[in-house]
């Protein structure tokens, strides 16, 4: 489905095509001529420059593309397509790239995601992301994006490896406990065509929440 917004999909191809060029060119000015392309998108599209976007963190830049709550999933799109875009381009000139570029060009398409954005391109992205971060290790916010997007996309089996992940890492607080029942409380609400779909019979949905109730236990007991 293709964005509403033209002039954001133009803006895409247009970067896209040098892009393709830079990776086929040896030559410096091509790598110079995107970064142009760039700080002219973020400048006319997003209203901000490349470097104030750069030192800004994932929520921020969320809640400068939010009013009143609300999310503009198309903007928020393409600042990560652009934040990709970039990192792309500094690994094709053999330049360091801040894991925090790609980090936060996940969240953002994550965010589309979430609000319903139906790009043809948008899961690609995301697991190309994915790919690149896979070493990785993402902030807890960022894992409850990847965790909420499996959900809507079926993989529930990738899902339930997440949450226990998430537990491992950050511990069980209130929230964290309450989130992981009601995944299973949920999984319970889906037919057993839906759950082997998305990888997870149910005789393995009542593993995986007698697994949550023992780690959830040990947890507990590390605490005291």
């Amino acid at each position: 489905m293709p964005l509403r917004d033209d002039y954001i999909q133009r803006t895409i191809e247009q970067i896209a095509q040098v892009l393709r060029y830079l990776l086929g060119q040896r030559d410096e000015r091509a790598f110079e001529q995107l970064m142009q392309e760039l700080d002219g998108a973020y400048d006319e599209r997003l209203g901000s420059s490349r470097r104030l976007i750069r030192r800004l963190g994932s929520e921020e830049l969320l809640a400068t593309l939010s009013t009143t709550g609300q999310l503009d999933r198309e903007r928020a799109y393409l600042m990560g397509v652009l934040l990709g875009v970039e990192a792309q381009a500094l690994e094709a000139r053999n330049r360091p790239v801040p894991p925090a570029l790609r980090q936060k060009a996940l969240d953002l398409l994550l965010a589309a995601a979430a609000e319903g954005l139906d790009v043809d391109e948008l899961d690609g992205r995301i697991l190309e992301l994915q790919h690149a971060l896979r070493d990785v290790l993402l902030p807890e916010a960022t894992l409850w994006r990847v965790f909420e997007y499996r959900v809507r996309r079926g993989g529930y089996a990738g899902a339930e490896d997440l949450l226990f992940e998430i537990l491992e890492r950050f511990g069980d607080d209130s929230t964290r406990r309450e989130r992981a029942r009601g995944y299973y409380a949920w999984l319970d609400r889906r037919s057993d065509a839906e759950l082997e779909r998305g990888g997870l019979p149910r005789p393995e949905v009542r593993e995986g929440r007698a697994a949550l109730e023992a780690l959830l236990t040990r947890l507990a007991t590390l605490r005291t």
